[in-house]
């Protein structure tokens, strides 16, 4: 973007700001989030246009049926306590 190579591209805030402008700690509130991102890019002349409805969020489908085979997790957490052969993806 800075380089004029290219006039818009789709990224993520929370991307933006800790891999292109180097924070070391997301800000949870993602309207915040985007506030931040928006401003300090502005520095760069460059425009943030409006959210898009869209959420980033990392998570993990599991068969019903296997659900019970590894103890009844239900949170991305509880993978931590299974034994390691049981998590292969």
């Amino acid at each position: 973007m800075l380089s004029g190579t290219s006039d818009m591209t789709w990224e993520y805030t929370g991307t933006a700001w800790l891999t292109y402008l180097g924070q070391t700690e997301g800000i949870p509130d993602s309207t915040a989030q985007y506030e931040a991102v928006r401003d300090l890019d502005a520095t760069d002349n460059l425009t943030w246009l409006p959210p898009a409805p869209l959420n980033n969020t990392y998570a993990m489908a599991v068969r019903s049926n296997a659900v019970a085979d590894l103890g009844g997790i239900s949170k991305m957490s509880e993978f931590l306590a299974l034994p390691v052969a049981d998590l292969t993806f």
